[in-house]
């Protein structure tokens, strides 16, 4: 993650952190009266921009700790790459109030698939992948997370740079953990014989397969940001959500944020 990033919020910074704590409600709102509860935010950053402005991991966590009894239902795994953003991020969880009920709490430096093993086939989940890119965004971990019997999962899905899909000799190793060989054989023959309207679609559409090859029952929907003052693409959010009518639910709650 570029150092510069955290400097000021930008505009689509600012709605991803209201779309991710919203469809957060609408998750907890259906497992309140659940007892093992995870929150998972694998790139969570330091918490705080420099312009004073709150990071959504701090966000989710003042709600989770709106009283004693819920934090204490929930475990929370943060984790990034950075050691920096992760002492801040620690002095930010300071100022939670009641985070020190949390059932378990981990912060920590380095690899966040090393956490899978800390999460029990029975819990009721909400996981945040928000990488640099696509480094980190990992097929078969978030194939194992979605064997939970409730697991909603956000996937931020970078397309700053697309023209790299078409140019697979040099960037394979960079899509590696998102698709086998096959897959990326059918992007690139795609990509390389299709309007660029129609190429983010199916690109998403494969990947979404891909995490959901062992899982019934997965809906998804990948909501667009667009490049700041520029009509490309950006990034995605793609939701993929266990439940058919929280589904249903968080379709409605992007359709709100729509330009």
């Amino acid at each position: 993650m570029k150092n510069n990033f955290f400097n000021e919020q930008s505009l689509n910074s600012d709605i991803k952190t209201q779309i991710i704590l919203a469809t957060f409600k609408l998750w907890l709102q259906d497992n309140k009266k659940e007892q093992n509860l995870s929150y998972i935010d694998l790139f969570s950053g330091p918490g705080i921009y420099d312009d004073g402005t709150l990071s959504t991991p701090i966000c989710i966590l003042q709600e989770i700790c709106n009283n004693k009894r819920m934090a204490q239902r929930f475990n929370v795994i943060l984790n990034d790459y950075n050691a920096e953003f992760i002492a801040k991020l620690r002095r930010m969880i300071l100022n939670v109030k009641n985070a020190r009920f949390i059932k378990t709490l981990v912060t920590s430096i380095g690899n966040a698939e090393s956490f899978q093993k800390t999460v029990s086939n029975n819990e009721h989940i909400f996981m945040l992948i928000d990488p640099w890119g696509w480094k980190g965004i990992n097929r078969n971990y978030i194939n194992n997370m979605l064997l939970n019997k409730d697991c909603d999962i956000a996937v931020m899905f970078n397309f700053n740079q697309f023209n790299r899909f078409m140019n697979f000799d040099i960037a394979d190793e960079l899509f590696n953990d998102l698709f086998d060989k096959k897959t990326l054989h059918e992007i690139r023959k795609f990509c390389s014989t299709n309007p660029k309207s129609e190429r983010e679609q199916f690109v998403i559409d494969k990947f979404v397969k891909m995490v959901c090859k062992n899982c019934e029952n997965c809906n998804y929907t990948p909501f667009k940001f667009k490049m700041e003052k520029s009509t490309r693409t950006s990034h995605y959010i793609i939701f993929i959500i266990r439940d058919k009518d929280r589904f249903q639910a968080t379709k409605t709650l992007l359709n709100q944020y729509l330009a």
